[in-house]
């Protein structure tokens, strides 16, 4: 457990390696971080976590070199379940939840975890209504999930990207979703790059086209957000390639 939600549940982690600590030149491993179902009623992607790491795992066992000079060289780290409490909310109660259970007091729940992370918070794109889907929370990072995934990523050792998972506008977004400002050069290239890259791998498996977009001067603004905190935590000058992977509608939606 990386910690507790607001009403008291664990938030848990897996990480996924070959044994050694060390990659075969004798250098420590990178981490590759993903998180998924921050947004409670997005259950397909704690599905697609969950299944991700099981097909790690058989897959490494079964020796495919792919996966095993991956997990030789990297550490996958994966959060499943970012929001357990409104997850379960979405089976118990509302189908259609999305924050998290925090009582606001004035007779609404929730904070969009989303829209909690210090950056860019309490700006455009999110809400300063309590009972808002978008509602931003009373101060950055005041929810015990927020500061739980804060914490557990500023654990990872040498970060080299960080996926966000939420369904469903098929898209694959780059930073800033807080403000029209692009990443410098090389990275912003490199980030389309990356982008580009996964779009074309999910059109051959899948054939369905995801667009590569900058989140904030293609989509909307969204502030707060989680990949914008972990491409440059705490304004360190050490950036990560994060990005925000929206899975596809079903094909009857």
């Amino acid at each position: 457990s990386i910690g507790k939600t607001i009403e008291g549940r664990d938030i848990f982690a897996v990480e996924i390696s070959s044994p050694s600590r060390l990659r075969p030149d004798g250098t420590p491993k990178k981490t590759a971080y993903h998180e998924f179902n921050m947004h409670a009623r997005e259950w397909l992607t704690s599905a697609v976590g969950q299944y991700y790491a099981d097909s790690l795992v058989k897959a490494y066992r079964s020796k495919d070199p792919r996966v095993t000079a991956i997990l030789d060289n990297t550490v996958i780290a994966l959060v499943p379940v970012v929001n357990p409490d409104g997850y379960v909310h979405t089976w118990t109660t509302d189908r259609m939840w999305r924050k998290n259970r925090r009582n606001n007091g004035n007779g609404t729940f929730g904070v969009d975890l989303n829209r909690n992370f210090p950056i860019y918070w309490g700006k455009e794109g999110a809400s300063d209504d309590p009972a808002s889907d978008n509602f931003y929370g009373a101060h950055p990072a005041s929810e015990p999930e927020t500061r739980a995934i804060m914490k557990y990523y500023s654990s990872l050792k040498n970060k080299i990207t960080a996926l966000e998972v939420h369904t469903c506008a098929q898209f694959i977004g780059y930073p800033f979703g807080g403000t029209a400002q692009l990443p410098p050069q090389p990275a912003l290239n490199n980030f389309k790059t990356i982008a580009t890259k996964m779009a074309d791998t999910v059109a051959k498996g899948g054939g369905k086209e995801y667009s590569v977009v900058n989140l904030y001067n293609d989509v909307i603004p969204f502030t707060g957000l989680s990949i914008d905190y972990f491409y440059k935590p705490d304004n360190s000058t050490r950036a990560v390639y994060s990005l925000g992977f929206e899975f596809r509608r079903g094909d009857n939606e």
